[in-house]
């Protein structure tokens, strides 16, 4: 519905003419177009601004470029809602934007009802709008200069969704516009926990999903990696995280499963991890957003990873491999299958275990 309603506006706006005269103003072009009254005025009545609500708007030249007043901008949201500018002795002070989950694609004037403010080219308050590869518009919000949220909207043919991050007091609360489902973050002794909530129902808290380990214990894992040149070691006990099948939403549960663990920043910065992973993700898939914090939680990453093994009960190698670095060079490795040694071997480097991966 959603996305239907965005199409059928789209292209009301950008096919619209008026023949229309409105207090002296004579309008005989497209809604996004001003009239040149004379060579240092521009005005046009087919916009509205939602705090200054007036028939005509008028942008004043000095230079041939925008001093004072309203301009509607070349720059468009969805390649289509053009922003809409304003100008204070030469400097820009505000932006207005369409909201396009609500806007009226068949009237006209076309109303402008979300602003950002601006002082010496930075963003007072207000959204900012990103848009990225694959359909999806990230809008970050500021209050007092200060970024307090963002949304992540996303389109598809006949769908449209819309994951909200928010800071609210001594939480971080993530949402699902489909699902309402609500992952709440909280910081407590150092450690980032979160809360799961159906319908505004506590369903689930978040339990350490990776624990380092010093040692084997019984039913550690082990996890080899390579950092340079060197062979590095992880040693962690992997917990069960909370039994979230048979709740719908193909998000938040991503999400969720990652809490908790170990963080030394504030809610401030979980913000600015999840907003910087969406703006730098250039083919994001929905399996990564299970794997926001990643770095946080261990020591590797997808592209050093070489091995791992489980123990069991007795702290004994039962499932994968074993590697160690051999005096003579080279390195043996050891492959575990239900508690039996099933082959060994010895390796020149590393690079051969990325091969085989």
């Amino acid at each position: 519905m959603f996305k239907y309603s965005i199409i059928f506006f789209l292209l009301t706006c950008s096919s619209v003419m008026l023949f229309a005269q409105e207090d002296g103003v004579t309008s005989s072009q497209n809604w996004n177009e001003m009239i040149q009254v004379n060579s240092n005025l521009k005005e046009t009545n087919t916009i509205r601004i939602f705090d200054n609500p007036k028939k005509v708007y008028q942008l004043e030249l000095k230079d041939n470029k925008p001093y004072n007043g309203y301009e509607i901008s070349d720059e468009k949201l969805l390649g289509e809602l053009n922003y809409v500018n304003f100008y204070q002795n030469g400097a820009l002070v505000a932006k207005y934007a369409i909201d396009y989950l609500r806007a009226d694609g068949t009237s006209i004037p076309v109303e402008y009802t979300l602003k950002t403010t601006y002082q010496d080219n930075n963003v007072i308050s207000g959204p900012v709008y990103r848009e990225l590869p694959q359909n999806l518009v990230l809008i970050e919000q500021y209050q007092e200069g200060k970024q307090v949220g963002f949304f992540l909207d996303l389109f598809a043919m006949h769908y449209f969704n819309r994951l909200s991050f928010q800071l609210k007091g001594d939480m971080l609360s993530i949402t699902n516009l489909q699902t309402e489902n609500e992952v709440r973050v909280y910081k407590k002794n150092e450690i980032l926990e979160a809360e799961y909530y159906v319908r505004k129902k506590l369903i689930a808290k978040s339990k350490r999903s990776v624990e380092k380990k010093d040692q084997i214990v019984p039913y550690a894992s082990k996890v080899y990696y390579v950092e340079g040149q060197a062979l590095k070691e992880f040693i962690c006990v992997i917990h069960t995280s909370a039994d979230l099948e048979e709740v719908e939403d193909d998000f938040l549960p991503l999400l969720f499963t990652q809490f908790s663990f170990e963080f030394n920043g504030d809610l401030v910065d979980v913000l600015k991890i999840c907003n910087l992973f969406f703006s730098d993700a250039e083919n994001l898939k929905k399996t990564d957003l299970g794997r926001i914090f990643d770095s946080y939680i261990v020591p590797y990453k997808r592209e050093n990873y070489l091995a791992m093994v489980n123990y069991d009960a007795k702290g004994q190698p039962y499932e994968g491999q074993v590697i160690s670095s051999l005096t003579s060079g080279g390195y043996e490795v050891l492959t575990y299958e239900n508690g039996a040694l099933k082959d060994k071997s010895v390796i020149s480097n590393l690079t051969v275990l990325k091969t085989e991966e």
